[in-house]
């Protein structure tokens, strides 16, 4: 009978622990999932592993031995992926997270790396790269620049100063847990980084996006600018906050994976295979 406990209290371990053993994602308020593997790469199209908001390629990236598996690089000239409009996400930027993998290097202007803007003075989600809001759109090396914007106008604005621009893989996760009182972190390789903030005007009135959200670019009321040179890898949206905990749990996934079949190709290839 001992031997039977023994082993069912194992069994329930083994269940409980299993998953983050083995990289394990956060699922609770997951709603868009991009591995950028080969595999989820059909035609013109990178599935979203969530099944919402499947993206569309724009110029020709590459698939790139990524931090697991494959990733996605652009070239900073012509490339970016279409992530549609996101449809039902605009309205939840006063509560999200995004996390991410990032490899890129400074650049002697800023860039892009996700960015969509409503027409007129309104709904904006970005992130750009080498740029600060202190003083207005002026380019500075090394910093990192995020905000959100509702549909009055209103912005919550943070940066960060962090070494992240050294042609290495990072982890950057950007968690809103109140943007109606300016409240959110910012974590680089699952540390909450110092932030100073360009704008914190409260923003209450979040509505769905006009224009498609771009990665790899920025999508100025339909306008192409500001491609990023970057490699990118499991990026994911949430429609809540995730705790310090869900950020190193993320962090980590993939952990077990390893780095089998890790070769350097073109999308052009992989969508001919």
């Amino acid at each position: 009978m001992r031997l039977l406990l023994f082993l069912a209290s194992l069994l329930v371990l083994v269940m409980v622990y299993l998953p983050l053993a083995y990289g394990e994602i956060v699922r609770d308020g997951l709603v868009a999932s991009w591995s950028f593997d080969g595999a989820t790469v059909v035609g013109e199209i990178v599935r979203d592993l969530q099944g919402n908001y499947d993206a569309t390629i724009r110029g020709n990236p590459e698939t790139v031995p990524g931090k697991y598996n494959e990733a996605i690089q652009f070239d900073g000239t012509d490339d970016y992926l279409e992530l549609t409009i996101l449809e039902g996400v605009g309205s939840h930027l006063g509560n999200f997270s995004i996390d991410f993998w990032l490899k890129t290097d400074v650049t002697p202007d800023w860039t892009t790396l996700f960015k969509t803007l409503t027409d007129g003075l309104s709904m904006a989600w970005a992130v750009d790269l080498n740029r600060t809001a202190k003083p207005d759109w002026a380019y500075v090396a090394e910093n990192t620049h995020f905000y959100i914007r509702d549909e009055t106008g209103k912005a919550l604005a943070p940066e960060i100063q962090s070494p992240i621009y050294d042609n290495a893989w990072h982890h950057i996760a950007w968690v809103v847990e109140d943007a109606q009182t300016n409240t959110c972190r910012i974590y680089v390789d699952g540390k909450e980084q110092d932030i100073i903030y360009a704008k914190v005007e409260t923003p209450v009135g979040f509505i769905d996006f006009q224009h498609p959200m771009y990665l790899g670019a920025a999508n100025n009321r339909g306008n192409i600018e500001r491609f990023c040179p970057a490699s990118v890898d499991e990026f994911r949206i949430y429609t809540r906050a995730l705790t310090e905990q869900e950020v190193l749990q993320n962090m980590g996934s993939g952990a077990a994976v390893g780095s089998i079949g890790k070769l350097t190709t073109t999308w052009g290839d992989v969508k001919d295979q």
